[in-house]
């Protein structure tokens, strides 16, 4: 309550965890393994209280380079609140089975 802001703030390290697990089930909740997470800003204050949403777009895409039945997605979530400002933003790159490969239970090879 004593910040600039007047009122208690969520710590930018949560946020960032909150807006990874909203995005479970859309983006990676079929991968193999997350890769690397990169660019993470912090747009604006998160507060007690705020209700967060997030979206991802999809950048980039392609195959691996060492194994054939896999490849990389390249995507960028975008965390905003209940007023549709923006506070967080990341880049990640996700390893998942190739389309061919996803109705089948993955195996490490």
């Amino acid at each position: 309550e004593q910040s600039q802001f007047g009122q208690n703030l969520v710590n930018g390290t949560l946020v960032f965890s909150i807006a990874v697990g909203m995005t479970v089930n859309d983006i990676s909740g079929a991968c193999i393994a997350m890769l690397e997470y990169e660019n993470i800003k912090h747009l604006g204050p998160t507060f007690h209280g705020d209700t967060l949403y997030a979206r991802t777009n999809v950048l980039d895409k392609w195959e691996s380079k060492s194994k054939n039945d896999r490849g990389i997605v390249y995507v960028e979530t975008i965390v905003s609140n209940q007023r549709e400002e923006d506070v967080l933003t990341l880049k990640r790159k996700i390893l998942v089975p190739k389309r061919e490969y996803a109705a089948r239970p993955y195996t490490h090879k």
